[in-house]
């Protein structure tokens, strides 16, 4: 299935400077554009300091479309300010592909990072082509054994009062969202 993608990350273009989405596919729309600045994450915003922190991400853009995302450090901050440039790669989602799914943007995240659709581009284009990936997971997501460490119920609650959650303080977090999205 194809699937399109887009590029948020800091840098000086003859059109802007600074965070921004810097390069799209033919699907991606003003309106979709416009939700991605919204999400986008800029400087400081990944949790660690350490060049190989990341972060997978999930949220709408509109009814029937979503993004999953990931985001990692680039190379140096080009403003001079220190520190890495936030590099952010979105797979945009229609409802229909995410169903294949079974509407576990996890299984899809581990689908796209196992065959290199969210990775790290050092160049960047101004055009994406669309991304093509399997309609169902190349494996299903594997959960945790045993006691969970997570006030599961808790969450459960938390998550039906349409509340957003965060995961902090897990060394593998991961597999503890796969459990929640089961």
């Amino acid at each position: 299935m194809e699937v399109n993608q887009a590029i948020f990350t800091s840098t000086r273009s003859r059109k802007s400077q600074g965070y921004h989405v810097v390069a799209i596919s033919s699907g991606v729309d003003q309106e979709l554009l416009r939700q991605l600045h919204v999400w986008g994450p800029s400087h400081a915003s990944l949790l660690s300091d350490e060049t190989d922190a990341e972060s997978l991400n999930f949220h709408p853009l509109s009814d029937k479309r979503y993004a999953v995302s990931r985001t990692v450090y680039g190379g140096p901050e080009y403003s001079g300010r220190g520190g890495f440039q936030v590099f952010t790669r979105y797979l945009i989602l229609h409802q229909d592909q995410l169903q294949g799914y079974a509407f576990n943007a996890l299984e899809f995240a581990y689908t796209a990072l196992a065959l290199g659709a969210l990775r790290l581009t050092m160049s960047l284009p101004d055009r994406l082509s669309t991304v093509d990936l399997p309609e169902k997971p190349l494996a299903r997501v594997a959960l945790p054994r045993g006691e969970s460490p997570v006030p599961m119920d808790e969450v459960g609650r938390i998550l039906l009062l349409g509340s957003r959650v965060a995961i902090l303080g897990l060394e593998k977090p991961l597999p503890v969202l796969a459990l929640l999205m089961r």
